[in-house]
């Protein structure tokens, strides 16, 4: 009973490390220049960044569990209903005014607990050039320092940015791999199958990787291999699309998981033995 303790324990703190991280990226995304909101197939909006609050004049208390369709004209009401159907089928960004102020969003879809549930990164159309630096500046300290592994690839799969978390995780230097293939960081196997989805996404805009996480396995300059949990989106610069990947070694949660489970079984063939 005492091993089982102490693994409750290293996963408990484990947990701790997760939610860590997880408030990091959020600071992430408050800092970000854009508006960020999630929110249900009903609007009603169930996050909103810092962004989000001055785009709509509200405050985030005032925004949470509230329509923003509240902020829109009956035409424009209209217009998001049917570019949000639009939007999902086809990953096409659309403009919309927000109290007759221009914006361009982008949408992700994804299932929760309670349903379909919608992520949109919402872009002013005007703003200060000093302003939107600076807080790229921001955000790209906080890349460069997080914990987590954060990679960014073109659409042909070559990879543009490779944080030093990554350079721990993959034990490839940032200059080793800038302008090489992702397929370096994959399985054979995976690396086909990813060659064949980023043909399909550019041609078609459809597929079920961008805007979801999922548990992959990698591969690391010495050969080894090591499970990560892979979250995908999609951004536009300049016109032109990438792809960023956020990774997380899983390690030390897999061996933990593993023992717990050596030690269930265990303690119930003692139990049935007895």
């Amino acid at each position: 009973m005492e091993n089982l303790a102490n693994i409750i324990k290293s996963l408990e703190a484990q947990n701790q490390s997760l939610r860590k991280r997880e408030e990091l990226l959020s600071q992430i995304v408050n800092k970000s220049a854009e508006a960020i909101i999630t929110f249900d197939e009903d609007f009603i909006i169930d996050f909103a960044n810092h962004a989000a609050e001055n785009l709509f004049s509200s405050t985030k208390e005032n925004l949470i569990h509230s329509s923003f369709l509240n902020h829109l004209t009956t035409d424009n009401q209209t217009i998001l209903r049917d570019s949000v159907k639009r939007a999902i089928e086809n990953r096409k960004e659309f403009d919309l005014l927000i109290d007759e102020f221009p914006t361009r969003w982008s949408l992700i879809a994804f299932e929760s607990q309670t349903g379909l549930q919608y992520t949109a990164v919402i872009y002013a159309l005007s703003g200060t050039e000093s302003s939107l630096t600076n807080t790229k500046t921001n955000i790209q300290a906080d890349i460069e320092t997080t914990e987590d592994g954060f990679l960014m690839i073109d659409t042909q799969g070559l990879i543009q940015l490779f944080n030093p978390a990554c350079e721990s995780l993959f034990g490839y230097k940032e200059e080793e791999v800038i302008g090489q293939s992702i397929n370096l960081l994959m399985s054979k196997e995976i690396s086909s199958l990813h060659d064949d989805y980023l043909t399909r996404y550019i041609t078609h805009g459809g597929g079920n990787v961008v805007g979801r996480g999922r548990e992959v396995e990698a591969v690391r300059k010495d050969g080894s291999k090591v499970p990560v949990y892979l979250a995908v989106n999609k951004i536009e610069k300049d016109g032109d699309l990438f792809f960023t990947g956020v990774v997380r070694d899983l390690s030390a949660q897999k061996t933990q998981e593993k023992i717990l489970i050596e030690e269930l079984v265990r303690q119930s063939l003692s139990t049935k033995k007895g």
